[in-house]
């Protein structure tokens, strides 16, 4: 037996016009296809990591003996944030926590000889990463891109 029809049921395909014009969406989208792409790739080189990880290996390789908070600064994140995705790193054994020379209370971050050559493998693999998702970009809309995402960001940080 069966009640009568539905009138918000039609038979026309399903749209999403109510989301094509919010750019949180989009960008939540490109976010997790980087992810998705990021994760599958970086284990095909030998290496379980996050995107995230990724960066915060690079930045320590470019600042080594880096404190917590200076880290989380230059991030922009909270520094329990920071401890969270950085304790992995620890665990794994690529990223170490040493005694500041001179301060023997200061914890500052130094990558181990693993992690030196892993972030090399990180910073091929992130811009061969970025050079495939980003393809379909010439060099002029790809600096346009970066330009209007740091101005979107400097906007939302003022907002927060």
């Amino acid at each position: 037996m069966t009640g009568p029809a539905d009138p918000a049921v039609t038979d026309r395909p399903p749209t999403r016009a109510a989301l094509d014009d919010i750019v949180g969406y989009r960008l939540r989208r490109l976010q997790t296809l980087w992810n998705v792409h990021w994760a599958r790739g970086i284990k095909q080189i030998g290496l379980e990591i996050t995107a995230m990880q990724g960066g915060i290996m690079m930045l320590i390789a470019e600042n080594p003996g880096i404190g917590h908070s200076a880290l989380a600064r230059l991030l922009e994140i909270e520094a329990p944030t920071l401890s969270q995705t950085l304790t992995p790193l620890v665990d794994a054994g690529l990223v170490k926590r040493v005694r500041a020379l001179g301060d023997g209370r200061a914890v500052v971050l130094r990558l181990s000889d693993e992690g030196g050559q892993a972030v090399s493998r990180v910073a091929a693999y992130s811009r061969a990463h970025e050079n495939e998702l980003l393809a379909g970009l010439d060099r002029t809309e790809r600096h346009a891109m970066m330009a209007l995402l740091n101005k979107a960001l400097i906007s939302a940080s003022k907002a927060h």
